[in-house]
């Protein structure tokens, strides 16, 4: 038969504090958008020789699996068409550099490689594991700390309340994801064993947990 327990604010004693566990990961790669322009003849309905041209133009600006999107056509000068369009891919840390330039010299007449864009951000997929480590080392600690409270106080303390996502009010830098944690601010990485020798971003990961232990008076 299952035991019911019935919290009474008069009968039961309440503890509540924080607890903040975070982890720092060092970026393998980013994320580059860059814009596409093409002019071409309206009398050239081959798409398909269109998307290898771009793809090859892509490649030699940085070899990568790009993902095109964002695909518009638009009247320009007379028999000719404009397309536009953007590509997106993620590389190594390493091909992070003069992109702008780059971009240009891939560029060939009638087709131009314009504006990229780094994005630090971490993959979702990541975030998500390294989410779930972060809660299981959280729990790990609360269930350390309520053994040495049980031990200082001489009562039975249990979890009342666990609230993971609670805002930390001295760093107000950090971006809350949707996932209940915390992403702080890139910063610089130094990348050990790196042949490259040079520097990526890294992010730190913030997870802080609300908790409510309860005792019996």
């Amino acid at each position: 038969m299952s035991a019911i327990v019935l919290d009474n604010q008069h009968l039961i004693d309440t503890l509540h504090y924080r607890v903040q566990v975070q982890k720092t990961l060092p970026q393998k790669d980013v994320r580059v958008r860059v814009g596409i322009t093409a002019l071409v003849n309206t009398k050239d309905q081959d798409q398909q020789s269109l998307l290898t041209h771009i793809r090859e133009r892509l490649a030699d600006f940085i070899p990568a699996e790009w993902v095109l999107f964002k695909i518009e056509r638009n009247a320009d000068a007379v028999g000719y068409e404009r397309v536009t369009l953007n590509a997106s891919a993620r590389i190594p840390h390493t091909q992070n550099f003069n992109l702008t330039e780059r971009a240009r010299q891939a560029s060939r007449d009638g087709l131009a490689l314009t504006e990229p864009e780094i994005d630090y951000a971490l993959p979702a997929a990541e975030i998500a594991a390294v989410l779930h480590e972060l809660r299981a080392e959280a729990l790990a600690e609360i269930a350390k700390q309520i053994t040495d409270y049980n031990y200082v106080t001489d009562r039975h303390w249990r979890i009342g309340d666990i609230e993971f996502g609670i805002p930390n009010e001295v760093e107000e830098f950090v971006r809350r994801t949707s996932k209940g944690a915390y992403r702080a601010q890139p910063e610089a990485y130094v990348c050990e064993g790196d042949e490259s020798g040079g520097l990526t971003a890294a992010e730190r990961i913030v997870l802080i947990a609300s908790v409510a232990l309860k005792a019996t008076a």
